[in-house]
């Protein structure tokens, strides 16, 4: 496994053991990095991957959706799925495939507050409308920062 950069508090190996049941199971994992260079450098070694190996991107902050396509394209490899992490990619509890019927499933039969009457979950009940709103709506790819993308080098 090919870990890259860390990702905000968490380390690529750490998503990888929390999401490698959804993944290929021999696929390379990277972090994508936020500046220019580190992408660019991320594509070559994409490139140097034998072709039809199985790549996943992981990226937590704003901008992901653009970031990892453009990494992707970059280094040879062709997108199979995209999942939008909630509520962040380091904690996710859930990933969400980055397509409009599944976001508003989520949205609509996932998403609640919990009923617990703390604090934290008073704040969860007001977010949760807000976060229901930014799932159904295609500014999700926007909004929603921590991203896995799945796909092979082609």
């Amino acid at each position: 496994m090919t870990s890259g950069s860390q990702i905000r508090t968490g380390s690529v190996a750490e998503i990888r053991e929390k999401w490698q049941l959804i993944g290929p199971q021999h696929a390379h994992w990277f972090a994508v990095p936020v500046g220019t260079r580190g992408r660019a450098h991320l594509a070559a070694e994409l490139r140097a991957l034998e072709h039809g190996a199985a790549v996943v991107l992981c990226d937590s902050q704003f901008g992901s959706r653009r970031r990892c396509r453009a990494v992707a394209r970059g280094g040879g490899v062709a997108l199979t799925r995209e999942f939008v992490a909630l509520p962040t990619l380091v904690k996710a509890v859930l990933l969400v495939q980055d397509a409009p019927e599944t976001a508003r499933y989520v949205a609509d039969c996932l998403l609640a507050p919990p009923p617990v009457a703390t604090a934290v979950g008073r704040a969860q009940r007001y977010l949760t409308p807000i976060l229901q709103v930014v799932a159904r709506s295609r500014t999700r790819a926007v909004l929603l920062p921590g991203r896995v993308v799945f796909g092979h080098r082609a």
